[in-house]
């Protein structure tokens, strides 16, 4: 399973991070976890990501198309999604180090974006980045509830 995971998205995981129930043989009557979080991907999920390319924005999914044939929701970073985004007191940024889904360098580079905004907002972003954590196992590692969990906590409520 944990192959045909990587074959869909990647490899979004640290493999010597997860917790053991995810993946191996069926235990005491258990099945492997990870089976379980991951069902077969629709062609179209493939067919969505090669239009986002084309077009050069990512629209939402299952898309809406238009009469010209792509999905037309530019409101998802339209003026609408400015004004709300402002209204946030604080953005955080969380990534593990091997992720290698999300390059760490994406993290940084949205960082450095966001503090292009006025001094008065630079309070609003925080960037965490997780040592020995790739992508997926900052839910899936067994000790997520210690090093993930109360950044994703502080992020939600805020300092």
């Amino acid at each position: 399973m944990c192959n045909r995971v990587s074959f869909m998205y990647g490899m979004p995981y640290n493999e010597t991070n997860l917790v053991p129930e995810l993946h191996g043989a069926e235990q005491d009557g258990e099945r492997p976890e990870l089976p379980e979080q991951f069902g077969g991907i629709p062609i179209h999920m493939y067919l969505h990501g090669a239009q986002n390319v084309r077009r050069g924005w990512a629209g939402g999914y299952p898309p809406e198309v238009s009469a010209n044939g792509y999905a037309d929701d530019r409101d998802t970073v339209g003026p609408k999604s400015l004004k709300r985004f402002k209204k946030l007191d604080q953005i955080t940024l969380i990534t593990g180090a091997l992720n290698r889904i999300w390059h760490r360098e994406s993290i940084d580079l949205m960082y450095h974006w966001l503090q292009q905004a006025p001094p008065n907002h630079w309070r609003k972003f925080r960037k965490v980045i997780l040592r020995d954590y790739g992508h997926q196992d900052m839910l899936w590692g067994p000790d997520a509830a210690q090093d993930v969990f109360p950044e994703i906590q502080e992020g939600l409520e805020g300092p």
